[in-house]
């Protein structure tokens, strides 16, 4: 499956400002929580992998260090792991 379809990503303006937290949080999603990877991603948001590794290794040191950062990691997880269970269930008729 791919990144963009997984999180619904389409960035109009990749370079927006206040994207750089979305950006990481993405990146640590794709790395934590699929199968995908930083290229993927990367190509789709308009961004080398390198950057976005640095941008997921200042998230892991930030969520250390706050809370808040450490409870949207938290619920992201959470999240993911819903809509995974959600879809590996069959629906019923």
């Amino acid at each position: 499956m791919s990144v963009q379809v997984l999180f619904h990503v389409t960035v109009k303006k990749p370079r927006e400002s206040g994207q750089k937290q979305v950006r990481a949080y993405l990146a640590w999603g794709v790395l934590e929580l699929s199968s995908g990877n930083l290229t993927e991603l990367g190509e789709t948001i308009n961004r080398d992998s390198s950057s976005l590794n640095s941008a997921v290794t200042r998230l892991k040191i930030r969520s250390v260090r706050d809370r808040y950062v450490e409870k949207v990691m938290t619920k992201l997880k959470g999240r993911i792991g819903q809509l995974v269970n959600l879809q590996a269930c069959p629906l019923l008729t």
